[in-house]
């Protein structure tokens, strides 16, 4: 049997490289890398595999260069991400002229531009487009086992000649089901997500891309493709059996279907798994009864992509959401006591520096429990990449970019990218440095894993804001 190696990379960071959307980690957050897990569940049939995540186990380049040779894999899967591009393909091109095993891989740095990725990575031989179906199955099926099985979504670099309609994997509205995902293959314990109650937690994703037209995400540009309820269940059955008790649901829009949600939801309370779970939705997708179930099959946080406080820039952006949806959402979550995270984005097209400082208070004004404030990075294959190219906003296609502020940023015809930093630093300062902040988050503190968490986590908030202040200095300095 051919052996296939499912690898996270090494990093000089922390780095988050999972679901086509990479960045580092900022609050010591590192979760199943979903691309590698789902693929687990298609290719453990078939191959030999084992699980290298060389961030998760703190792998340096060198050590990991070394156990990949000691292991001789015919083929590897890899995940990749345009914040660690250039230290991911030098990696892997090292280990492809040493081994000259079969090198697939799967990031939001591999989903267009393919002529140059030919060019820039020749070690590379084939990228996944979507790592939900069976593609890369049957790619290393056919490459390595001699089989003929045809691989709809994998543009395989060394035969295709023309990539002007590589839409292949862009279905919308589909139902599909997938193998079980091979979680006994994963370091489950050192996985870690500060909004989980308790660690081992499964990572499960019920569908795929999202059936909004945000303009910022790639989301949108993957198509769309849910699970049936029962492929779900059997998912839920299998990590319950495993002795896991709290869920990531890694969906970017989660329960988008109401009633699919609720026949989910109805079989969760029936089956008295007693999960704890998290996931990510939408503001308008939540109701009374909705979240009524949901409390009752286990929810106790929600996540929703809030953006901006300014109708208009919502309007621009397509984000198909009003403010006052916004406010009445997080009103009833907090009446059924679930806690939510609002995440922003700041330095988005046509915003003014005035109307980015609102986001910090309009996170205070909403409550919420959490809140995240993101840098706008223009992602591969959306429309606000091809309006900043358009408007000459990148310094270089192969310049990194990360959300989170550690480094890399965008201006654009309103922003600098000294002002963008410096929004950032203290919009993170006016939500999280609030003494009845501060407070109300110790008293809610409740387990050790609670307290661990909350140092941990905070510490890691601090250590942001400070990096951001002394990079903010250093450059307004030059």
């Amino acid at each position: 049997m051919k052996k296939i190696l499912l690898l996270n990379p090494p990093g000089t960071r922390l780095y988050v490289r999972d679901y086509y959307c990479s960045k580092v980690s900022k609050a010591d957050y590192l979760y199943h890398p979903t691309d590698l897990l789902t693929a687990s569940g298609w290719l453990e049939p078939h191959f030999e595999l084992r699980v290298m995540d060389c961030i998760v186990d703190q792998i340096s380049a060198e050590d990991a260069f070394r156990q990949i040779e000691s292991l001789e894999p015919d083929g590897i899967f890899f995940i990749t991400g345009s914040v660690s591009r250039e230290e991911d393909f030098r990696f892997l091109s090292d280990v492809k002229m040493k081994l000259g095993c079969l090198m697939v891989g799967s990031g939001d740095c591999l989903l267009d531009e393919f002529d140059s990725l030919r060019a820039l990575a020749p070690w590379l031989d084939a990228i996944v487009l979507d790592f939900m179906s069976d593609s890369l199955e049957k790619f290393f099926r056919t490459k390595l086992n001699g089989e003929n099985l045809v691989c709809a979504d994998i543009i395989d670099l060394r035969r295709e000649l023309d990539f002007s309609d590589c839409s292949r994997s862009r279905i919308k509205g589909a139902e599909l089901e997938i193998p079980i995902p091979r979680y006994e293959l994963f370091p489950n314990s050192k996985y870690r997500y500060p909004f989980v109650r308790a660690r081992p937690f499964a990572s499960i994703l019920t569908d795929y891309g999202c059936p909004w037209r945000c303009k910022f995400c790639v989301m949108s540009e993957i198509g769309f493709k849910h699970r049936s309820v029962q492929n779900i269940l059997e998912e839920l059955d299998y990590v319950h059996q495993l002795g896991f008790r709290d869920i990531y649901f890694v969906d970017q829009t989660f329960g988008y279907n109401k009633r699919r949600l609720k026949e989910l939801c109805r079989a969760m309370i029936n089956r008295n798994y007693s999960f704890r779970w998290v996931a990510f939705t939408r503001a308008d997708l939540i109701g009374e009864d909705i979240l009524s179930l949901m409390k009752r099959a286990g929810c106790h946080m929600l996540m929703f992509g809030i953006e901006n406080p300014i109708q208009r820039v919502l309007d621009e952006m397509i984000k198909d959401l009003t403010l006052e949806r916004i406010e009445e959402c997080f009103r009833l979550c907090k009446s059924f006591n679930v806690k939510t995270l609002a995440t922003f984005i700041i330095g988005l097209p046509g915003t003014t520096y005035e109307e980015n400082l609102l986001i910090g208070d309009y996170a205070v004004r909403l409550d919420a429990s959490y809140a995240s404030f993101n840098m706008l990075v223009p992602r591969v294959n959306t429309p606000i990449r091809s309006e900043a190219k358009e408007r000459n906003w990148l310094a270089g296609d192969n310049e990194p970019m990360d959300q989170s502020g550690e480094f890399g940023a965008m201006p654009t015809s309103t922003l600098s990218v000294n002002q963008i930093k410096e929004l950032h630093k203290r919009v993170t300062r006016r939500f999280y440095l609030r003494p009845s902040y501060i407070l109300k988050r110790a008293f809610e503190l409740r387990t050790p894993y609670d307290l661990f968490s909350a140092v941990r986590n905070g510490t890691e908030v601090f250590l942001q804001v400070l990096r951001g202040w002394l990079a903010f200095s250093k450059d307004t300095l030059k």
